[in-house]
């Protein structure tokens, strides 16, 4: 679908001239009102309250959502529309049951947390690179906002993929930072963009536990006892050694 152009034009007797253009299909259809308290569109069929961005059908009972950037979108849908500025991923309004769009949900990646994705997704020797690209990750998270519902997606991404590493023993100094990380994932800052991920995907809590599960396993810790404590997260436990009697 094209994108929504909409123009508004007011002549000295308050007449509102309201056309919408679909620009692939070149479909126009405007429509005229009066009203001092309303203005209306008809745009593709679609009858639209301007003041409460809601649309309808005169022969269809659904309701649709409109604004000029999202364009129309079916009750209990979404219109997607793609990240500026050479980010990757999409920014989202979900159109409620009676019609009304939410606010926007920033599923856009930071190019620092994509380059990270990238190489992480296409890397053959992710092992060899881990505590590099930990470290690496873990100053991003500490310098910027990963919070936003397309980084957090992203990091969630990255953290699994760290985890599907096998036949490696990892440096407590590597495992700190895996948790670092997810220690700023699960802040209290980050719950709105969790609402918005598991819309997305409702198994992305249980894929982060997941995650940390499968990567503490690689740990191999220099003394008997450790223990990595962050704001949000804690790691503790004792180091069995095959063979060994322990009371």
């Amino acid at each position: 679908m094209g994108k929504n152009v909409c123009l508004r034009i007011m002549d000295a007797q308050l007449l509102v001239i309201v056309t919408c253009i679909l620009l692939n299909s070149l479909s126009v259809e405007s429509g005229e009102v009066k009203s001092s308290n309303k203005i209306w569109k008809f745009c593709f069929k679609y009858q639209c309250d301007r003041i409460n961005n809601t649309c309808h059908n005169p022969n269809d009972k659904r309701l649709f959502c409109f604004d000029c950037t999202y364009g129309l979108s079916v009750a209990n849908g979404d219109a997607r529309i793609n990240c500026a500025n050479g980010m990757t991923g999409q920014k989202i309004k979900r159109c409620s049951a009676d019609g009304k769009y939410g606010a926007e949900e920033d599923f856009c990646v930071s190019n620092e947390i994509n380059e990270i994705l990238q190489i992480t997704t296409n890397s053959t020797e992710l092992a060899k690179k881990l505590p590099e690209l930990i470290g690496k990750f873990d100053n991003i998270s500490n310098s910027q906002n990963n919070t936003t519902p397309g980084n957090l997606q992203a990091s969630l991404t990255i953290l699994q993929t760290f985890s599907t590493v096998s036949n490696v023993s990892l440096e407590l100094v590597v495992v700190e930072g895996f948790l670092s990380i997810v220690d700023s994932l699960v802040d209290e800052k980050a719950q709105s963009a969790w609402t918005s991920v598991k819309t997305e995907n409702k198994k992305s809590s249980s894929q982060l536990l997941k995650s940390v599960e499968d990567f503490t396993r690689l740990l191999n810790p220099p003394n008997q006892t450790f223990n990595i404590c962050k704001p949000n997260i804690q790691l503790k436990g004792i180091k069995f050694e095959p063979g060994k009697h322990y009371e």
